[in-house]
């Protein structure tokens, strides 16, 4: 029995040895401290890959894509300095320089330079996702280990140019829209929103209108109400158009994003439209032009974007269909 607690008691000293040695040698290291910035301190990010650079810089509150300072999609660039801003390690994966498994080799690694104000902040590479889907495999500048980062970013980064533009091309609150003009196929229709009394409103006034009978006696005291109105739109020759349809029609332009854009050609280089289209309020008026579909494309421009730009061809087809409709062209069975 003796001999039993005695074997006992070694292998509780040796494991208790391992422990205090394996502790010792996990806190031989210290995770390197990342500079850190708040989002709105942030003026310059460079976000390279292989042979390609792309560079987004803040203009004031706003930011820009390239050397063109094309104007950039807010919440995609938000998401891009929200990772920067919130990059930290966690924990040291690797030591023996071995990069493959990490994709953080320089021909798949992500490099991403922070700036605030004129210095740099920040250099860091990217690999993938680790199996967790919860870390990155980061590196640092000058720091031969591989690290874990806080949370799943590589997507974020993986973007281009095109991408990170601002894709908005014109954005209208359908309610201040009072007047519409289009013109397609050789024809032109103006429309114009008006409000007037609910029919039954109007003949219940008719009726409250008209001149007591001397006969019957006092009139009693009637309640006059304001009749109840309702939005209704017209063509020039004061024809009700279908609401819905309308409606229907605006609803496109609340928030139209285009495909992409052309940046080899400027908007003037863009010829004879196949539709035209005006949306006029009491303080401001805006306009879109569509052309000619070319490789299964349509091109456009609007006064609210400077850049020439591709719409989706089911776009252009459903709002093709509604002008249609709102000016009686029928389609060819």
């Amino acid at each position: 029995m003796k001999k039993e607690y005695i074997i006992l008691s070694m292998v509780i000293v040796l494991l208790a040895a391992y422990l205090v040695l394996h502790d010792s040698n996990r806190s031989r290291y210290e995770l390197p401290t990342v500079p850190v910035a708040a989002e709105k301190e942030l003026t310059k990010i460079e976000i390279k890959q292989a042979d390609k650079t792309l560079t987004v810089t803040r203009k004031a509150n706003d930011w820009t894509v390239g050397d063109q300072a094309w104007p950039a999609d807010a919440q995609k660039v938000n998401a891009i300095t929200a990772a920067i801003s919130k990059l930290r390690l966690t924990a040291l994966v690797s030591t023996a320089k071995v990069y493959e498994r990490y994709d953080l080799t320089d021909d798949k690694k992500i490099t991403v330079t922070a700036w605030v104000g004129d210095k740099v902040l920040l250099t860091f590479d990217i690999g993938k996702a680790a199996d967790t889907y919860q870390h990155t495999f980061v590196m640092l500048p000058g720091d031969s280990n591989v690290y874990h980062a806080m949370n799943n970013f590589r997507k974020t980064f993986e973007t281009s140019a095109d991408d990170l533009r601002d894709k908005q091309v014109i954005a209208v609150s359908v309610a201040e829209i009072k007047d519409i003009k289009l013109a397609s196929e050789g024809k032109t229709i103006t429309l114009s929103r008006m409000e007037e009394p609910v029919a039954e409103e109007k003949k219940k006034s008719a009726e409250t209108e008209k001149p007591a009978d001397p006969a019957a006696g006092p009139a009693k005291d009637l309640e006059i109400t304001e009749p109840r109105m309702q939005t209704v739109w017209k063509n020039e020759s004061g024809e009700s158009v279908d609401k819905a349809v309308v409606e229907r029609f605006l609803s496109n332009f609340s928030d139209m994003k285009c495909e992409s854009y052309l940046n080899d050609i400027k908007k003037e280089d863009l010829m004879a439209p196949i539709v035209d289209i005006t949306l006029s309020g009491d303080k401001k008026s805006y306009a879109v032009s569509v052309f000619e579909k070319k490789d299964g494309k349509y091109s456009g421009v609007s006064s609210e974007n400077a850049y020439p730009f591709q719409l989706r061809e089911y776009v252009v087809d459903g709002i093709n269909k509604e002008i249609k409709t709102l000016m009686g062209i029928k389609e060819p069975s």
